[in-house]
């Protein structure tokens, strides 16, 4: 056939899955190509800045960005968010209450981080442009600001172009990059 066995899902019935598409009485897995947005956020002297270091659409230079919340509040959000947790559990819940909180919270974040700059803005509008059918975008943030690494950057709510959360975006992934210093291990090999 046009696909090895690792590309191939069985299915029994006739229904499309996701980026599959069905031939014959197979299944193929169609591998959705990823790229890359890096965002870097960093702290200087209690001052906020962001940095496209790369996108689809190209590199940012290093822009001062202003947060809608001190110390204070980021723990209050988290306060939030743990609450909304909780009071999901519960049988008898107003779902509308936590959905308006998280939304509110995706949203500053998201309009901090991705709005605020206008060349941070267009970078991020020109990337999600770029994408093609099975194309997708993951939004790589790493977070070298310590108070900032503890907020849930995972609720931004993209009022821009999606109007809706961006990790439940099919086309979007968000994840945490981490700069881990450790050194290159050698691997010993030994020929035949």
């Amino acid at each position: 056939g046009c696909c090895s066995v690792n590309e191939r899902i069985s299915t029994r019935s006739g229904r499309r899955r996701g980026g599959a598409v069905r031939r014959g009485r197979d299944t193929v897995a169609q591998v959705a190509e990823y790229k890359d947005f890096d965002l870097l956020v960093t702290a200087e002297e209690n001052k906020y800045f962001a940095q496209v270091t790369s996108s689809p659409a190209g590199e940012s230079a290093r822009c001062k960005i202003e947060l809608p919340f001190d110390q204070n509040q980021i723990l209050h959000i988290l306060y939030r968010i743990e609450n909304a947790i909780l009071r999901s559990v519960r049988p008898m819940r107003s779902s509308s209450r936590i959905e308006a909180d998280l939304r509110q919270i995706g949203d500053q974040l998201f309009r901090s981080l991705l709005r605020q700059s206008p060349q941070i803005q267009l970078l991020y509008a020109g990337s999600r442009q770029a994408l093609g059918t099975t194309t997708r975008l993951r939004l790589k943030l790493r977070i070298d600001a310590d108070p900032l690494s503890a907020l849930p950057w995972e609720y931004f709510y993209d009022d821009l172009i999606l109007n809706d959360y961006l990790g439940l975006d099919a086309q979007t992934s968000i994840v945490r990059y981490m700069h881990l210093a450790q050194p290159v291990q050698t691997l010993a090999i030994q020929g035949p």
